[in-house]
């Protein structure tokens, strides 16, 4: 596997197979496959990925626009890809990309113990606006809800 990395601009159903295979290696408690299907399907949804050199999904961000407002709903990077900026440049690219559909802002839930997940949403501006009570099952944890506008 090369370490070279490239930008996919949009993920579609096609992506399907690898899509379910990144959440399976990569989360906790990962999506259905069903989940993920619905996403990749959106006409309306910001489905970006980032595959390695041999072209192997490494990293993937599923958003949605909802009344003027863009909601993160997955944000993921295969555990041996972390810690190399795969995450903040899917985030950037959805903000780009969002600063177009979404004139209210963007928004994301976060697992409140997630230290790496909250520095990195703290550098690109987002700030806590509520907590969600229980909102992960698997494990129990509460979600903070953080958000920003589009253009800083």
């Amino acid at each position: 596997m090369t370490s070279e990395v490239q930008i996919v601009d949009r993920l579609g159903p096609e992506d399907l197979e690898q899509a379910v295979a990144l959440e399976l290696r990569s989360q906790d408690a990962p999506w259905s496959a069903a989940q993920v299907a619905e996403e990749l399907a959106r006409a309306d949804g910001i489905r970006l990925g980032v595959r390695d050199g041999d072209g192997l999904l490494v990293g993937m961000l599923l958003a949605v626009p909802l009344a003027g407002t863009c909601h993160l709903l997955n944000l993921v990077v295969d555990p041996s890809r972390r810690r190399q900026g795969l995450a903040r440049t899917l985030c950037e690219r959805w903000l780009a990309e969002a600063a177009g559909a979404c004139p209210d802002g963007v928004l994301l839930e976060v697992r409140a113990g997630n230290r790496p997940a909250l520095g990195l949403y703290a550098t690109l501006g987002f700030e806590p606006i509520g907590r969600r009570r229980g909102y992960y099952r698997t494990p129990p944890e509460d979600a903070l809800v953080l958000a920003r506008p589009v253009a800083t």
